[in-house]
């Protein structure tokens, strides 16, 4: 059987959100508003960056509950053709 290649959804996902935390932590750092201003935004983009990464993460999931079944009615047929072989 030949083996998939991943098409790295997981790497994706981790430098999405490693790149959002760096920009949201260097947006903090050099926004010439004053700090409590600066913190709601902050806030802000870390709720809507949350709701992202959530949204990416639940697509994920159900492509591999997908891939999972897809191989499980593939493993099906072949394992009643080994039954059929072994009596």
């Amino acid at each position: 059987m030949a083996e998939e290649k991943s098409n790295g959804s997981g790497w994706t996902l981790a430098a999405f959100i490693t790149g959002a935390i760096f920009g949201a932590g260097l947006a903090f750092l050099l926004a010439p508003e004053p700090g409590k201003e600066t913190r709601k935004k902050v806030l802000n983009e870390a709720e809507r960056l949350k709701e992202l990464a959530m949204k990416k993460a639940a697509e994920l999931i159900e492509e591999a509950k997908k891939k999972m079944e897809e191989k499980a009615q593939q493993a099906a047929p072949e394992e009643a053709e080994e039954q059929e072989e072994n009596e």
